[in-house]
């Protein structure tokens, strides 16, 4: 919930805060908008916060695609499931 003391006297957070945090953070928003963010983002706690944890994701969806797995973890992570494999064919229902 936004505070009366942290809001803009336009009520900018009611009205898309938010969804301008998840476009500030994915680096989406037109430049009219992120600049209006921009200056609200100084001001306001609650939007800090949100940016803040939307940044994490928005670093990872911004990333390009691994077009291959590593060979090393594809050769571990088939051991793994063969191993599983094994084991729950040798002791078969629980």
């Amino acid at each position: 919930m936004v505070h009366e003391d942290a809001a803009p006297g336009d009520d900018y957070c009611v009205h898309g805060g938010r969804l301008d945090a998840a476009g500030w953070a994915l680096d989406s928003l037109d430049p009219d908008a992120a600049s209006r963010f921009a200056q609200h983002l100084f001001t306001c706690p609650e939007c800090q916060l949100t940016t803040a944890g939307l940044e994490p994701a928005a670093r990872m969806l911004l990333m390009p695609p691994s077009s291959r797995v590593p060979p090393r973890l594809q050769a571990a992570t088939l051991r793994r499931v063969r191993a599983a494999a094994s084991r729950n064919r040798e002791s078969p229902g629980d």
